[in-house]
This record gives structure tokens, sequence and C-alpha cells, in this order.
């Protein structure tokens, strides 16, 4: 087993980084944008549900990627409980950034819109208009951003640990 993640993995794990970290400034864009500015509102819709879909998408290739190339095993001498956070943490990356761009397209349809993939095409919504829908989703969404937070704050916790505390270049498998 290698000490390091595929290059494939590295270069997929960085640009995900990189699409979160968008979305979080898109996020905050959104929810502190100007009440009467319309065009305003509709670009960073466009620019957050396109950007939505490459995570998707990236998602499930770093998804097919993990299952081709694997895992490097973590550093002897992590503990049992590090471990299983670890791969627990991971877990729950996988999950949620595959169900966050759902659930973003469902609020999109609920309110009455399709898809704008960075004004390039359109795919059309899964569900009808609902108000109610819109905002139960919208709320769904809320919750699932606020766990990927958190769960970005613990993996760099995790690094933090691994790389002032225990010393032990678990960082230079995914550099």
């Amino acid at each position: 087993m290698h000490n390091r993640y595929a290059p494939e993995q590295r270069w997929l794990h960085w640009l995900i980084v990189a699409l979160v970290l968008t979305q979080l400034v898109l996020g905050a864009l959104l929810a502190n944008a100007p009440p009467n500015d319309a065009d305003y509102a509709a670009q960073i819709y466009g620019l957050h549900g396109g950007t939505g879909l490459v995570i998707f998408l990236v998602m499930l290739w770093r998804l097919s990627a993990r299952l081709r190339h694997g895992a490097p095993p973590l550093p002897l001498g992590t503990p049992g409980l590090v471990s299983r956070l670890a791969h627990a943490n991971h877990y729950a990356f996988y999950l949620l950034l595959l169900l966050e761009p759902v659930i973003g397209y469902l609020v999109g349809g609920a309110k009455g819109y399709p898809l704008s993939v960075y004004g390039l095409f359109t795919i059309p919504a899964a569900i009808g208009k609902s108000d109610q829908v819109a905002e139960l989703l919208e709320g769904a969404h809320g919750v699932v951003a606020g766990l990927l937070v958190l769960l970005i704050a613990l993996h760099v916790a995790g690094v933090i640990y691994h790389t002032f505390i225990r010393r032990d270049r678990l960082l230079a498998r995914m550099t």
C-alpha cells in the first residue's frame, strides 16, 4: 500500500476544496443580497447552481477514484478513536458533498426555476413549484451546509493535530 493518495485523488481533493470554498462565498453573497436587486441575485444563483453541479460531478469522479485506488493507511500509531473519527469524517464528506447539490437543485425546482449552468444551458426542474417544499428544502440545504462547515473544521483540526502534535507527516498523503 502506498503512503500517498494517487495523483488523481490529490488533485480532485484540492479541486473540491476550491469549489466548496467558492460555494461558501457564493452562499454568503446570496444570504446578503440586496433585496431589491433581482439581477444580482439571479447572477449569483446561476454561479451557485452551476458550481453545485460541478461539485456533484467531480464528487462522483472522486468516489470512483477512491474505489479504484483506495486510500493509504493512516500513520503508524494513530489511535483507534482518531482513526475511526477520520474515517467517519471522510464518509460524511462524500455523502454530504453528493447530497447538498441534489438538495440545491430541488430547491430551485420548488422555487419554479430550472438549473442554469453558468448561463450556458439549463436543466429542467425535477419537481414542481411549491413555496412550502422550497422552504423545507432550503432549510435542509442550510443544515447540510452547516454540517459541511463543521466537517471542514474537524478535518482541518485533524490535519493540525497530525502536523503539529503527532508530527507524523499525514498531510504528505494529500500533497
